[in-house]
């Protein structure tokens, strides 16, 4: 099976792999097909196996698409879980229907379509689930692609739903004062290691600031290349510990399951 096109990318994928989320859940074998259940953890409370979607025509095509399946009654992982399926199928469906059209004429493409999507669940309370796609494919043109998906649902007043930013926290503190004086200088840290220009604060949108995973002991950000920076650039994958976001998240707000003493 075809791997991660971007060395930067699957340099950072590696890392969170390996526990640079902070407790973060690894994927399956490569090799395994069938749902595979997750080993307990602290960090998963509700039972967590994952799902294979594939479909492969030899020399044409080949795509895969995994997707985490939560356990239990919990509304919020019911949710999160129907936001990971949803979108793998979506994301399948689109490929293998530009593929079929690609591939139907007389001009073929040059090379095999590729496609891939592997998640990792940093989280499985049940009412906290945080989690991410990385999604790598190639349809053709000058490089191989690849994106981070991530997902984060709990309860805001009540009511479950996917986290943001503004989300998380108190309602005297501001996502522009977290950037400023957290985010962004890790951020930049790591852009002056690479000989990369740093970037203002106004330079990294609202989207791309709701691209977290929450774990038990950080919030990790991740940049998919040409978020903050260049192509050549790569990914960006900047892990927050709690301990240094405590002064900005709301302790009774959705982070309540990791922020509790």
């Amino acid at each position: 099976m075809w791997r991660r096109p971007l060395p930067a990318l699957a340099a950072a994928a590696a890392f969170l792999l390996t526990g640079g989320l902070g407790g973060a859940l690894p994927l399956p074998g490569a090799q395994a097909r069938a749902p595979q259940a997750a080993p307990a953890s602290a960090a998963m409370r509700v039972p967590v196996r994952y799902a294979t979607l594939k479909d492969v025509r030899p020399n044409t095509w080949e795509a895969e698409a995994r997707y985490p399946v939560f356990g239990g009654t919990s509304p919020v992982a019911r949710a999160a879980g129907a936001a990971f399926r949803s979108q793998a199928r979506k994301l399948l469906d689109e490929f293998l229907e530009q593929a079929r059209e690609d591939w139907k004429g007389k001009d073929k493409p040059v090379g095999e379509y590729l496609f891939e999507l592997d998640p990792i669940v940093g989280l499985a309370h049940p009412d906290l689930v945080s989690g991410y796609f990385t999604h790598s494919f190639f349809t053709g043109g000058a490089h191989p692609n690849a994106v981070f998906l991530p997902h984060t649902f709990g309860r805001v007043g009540g009511r479950v739903k996917r986290l943001t930013l503004k989300d998380l926290l108190k309602s005297d503190r501001s996502a522009q004062s977290l950037v400023t004086q957290v985010l962004l200088p890790a951020l930049n840290a790591q852009k002056k290691s690479r000989g990369a220009e740093p970037l203002k604060s106004d330079e990294i949108g609202e989207k791309a600031l709701d691209n977290f995973v929450v774990t038990p002991t950080a919030i990790t950000w991740l940049f998919s290349p040409y978020a903050v920076g260049a192509y050549a650039e790569g990914p960006y994958v900047v892990k927050i510990p709690l301990t240094r976001l405590r002064e900005f998240l709301a302790p009774n707000g959705p982070l309540r399951p990791v922020l509790a003493p």
